[in-house]
């Protein structure tokens, strides 16, 4: 409703700051519900399985559990922020008084309210009667016509004849209608300072939804990558041959070629240790005194993370083997054979998931394969 502050009639009309609230509240519920799906997305979505894949204890597992964990927390405090801003804080005209103490509320609200007081008077000529340039004014004539009517009330209580009750009973009324015109002034302000009050609280929070909104994309994105890469830098892609050679003769002599060590490696490692690098030396002196024999090698990990990294990290141990013997040993590359079996083939048999240090090897036989010119 809306009217003249000290005479006419009321005249009914919508509140004009509803909309207004409407759109802002629905932007809040908006809110809310990304950063509730991107929590459900988190705890029940692929990023928790990705985690799953990686080697536990290794440095790209503890990498991607620490994004992972951020990015929920940032998305769990940004929730609690929005479903914070959807509080409904009740709001009295008495809060707006300029001359009314505040000590009753914390410092953000007493900050909160002067910012609304200050607001009002900032847009009065759009929201005060215009007979009413200040906020401290308009609560003075509300206050002033509130006292009015209780002082009518109190003479009708003390008046001891008709005439002085019949006079009572019309500074009442009188008092009565003016408090009415006056109500919708007071109702058009009550509803700017609320709608106020939602608008700042949504402002001064934006810039910390948006930093804890990019800060999760961050993580997760830091997630995707680390479970996507390996651990360690892939090396060069170079050509492996997967193909078994051809079986030897029944005639050849087979038994007369030496049994060769397995390379070695730490868990979830494709480097070459001092163990598997003595291994690998053996094996380039037994190819150069048995110049007709090829080496074949079985790639392995054990059952510990998922089928892609391990395939991954099995290709990478073929790769540092082979890289020793043919690049750093002088071993011709045609005498080398790659066959890659992560979780498969075993030489040691356990169940899933089972760490197995003989599992975690690339092992190496000598096979007689007749050639010309090999070294």
């Amino acid at each position: 409703m809306a009217t003249d502050a000290s005479a006419g009639a009321a005249v009914p009309m919508a509140d004009p700051y509803a909309a207004a609230r409407a759109n802002l509240r629905d932007t809040v519920k908006w809110l809310a519900a990304t950063f509730s799906a991107l929590a459900a997305v988190v705890l029940a979505g692929s990023p928790v399985s990705g985690l799953g894949k990686l080697p536990a204890g290794t440095p790209a597992w503890w990498g991607a559990g620490a994004a992972l964990g951020i990015a929920f927390v940032c998305i769990c405090l940004a929730l609690v922020i929005t479903v914070a801003l959807l509080r409904s804080d009740a709001l009295h005209m008495s809060d707006l008084d300029p001359n009314a103490r505040l000590d009753a509320l914390d410092a953000s609200d007493r900050e909160e309210i002067a910012a609304l007081r200050r607001a009002i008077d900032a847009r009065a000529i759009d929201v005060l009667p215009p007979n009413y340039p200040s906020l401290a004014e308009l609560m003075q004539a509300a206050k002033a016509r509130r006292q009015a009517l209780v002082d009518a009330a109190q003479a009708l209580r003390a008046a001891a004849d008709a005439a002085a009750k019949e006079e009572a009973a019309r500074r009442i009324t009188q008092a009565q209608e003016r408090m009415e015109r006056f109500g919708p002034s007071l109702t058009r302000v009550l509803a700017y300072g609320v709608y106020i009050r939602f608008y700042e609280r949504l402002r001064r929070a934006m810039p910390q939804l948006f930093v804890l909104g990019i800060a999760a994309l961050v993580a997760l994105t830091a997630f995707g990558i680390l479970v996507q890469a390996p651990d360690e830098a892939e090396e060069p892609k170079t050509l492996i041959f997967n193909n078994m050679p051809a079986a030897a003769p029944a005639s050849a002599p087979v038994a007369s070629l030496p049994a060769l060590a397995p390379v070695g490696f730490a868990t979830g490692k494709a480097r070459l240790t001092a163990g598997g690098l003595a291994a690998v030396d053996k094996a380039r002196a037994a190819l150069r005194e048995h110049p007709q024999t090829s080496l074949l090698l079985y790639a392995h990990t054990d059952t510990v993370a998922g089928a892609r990294v391990n395939a991954a990290l099995a290709r990478r141990r073929a790769l540092a083997v082979r890289e020793a013997l043919v690049a750093q040993g002088g071993v011709d590359a045609s005498r080398v054979f790659v066959s890659e079996l992560p979780e498969s083939a075993l030489p040691a048999l356990t169940a899933q998931e089972q760490a197995n240090e003989a599992n975690r090897a690339v092992l190496l036989k000598l096979v007689f394969m007749p050639r010309s010119g090999v070294r």
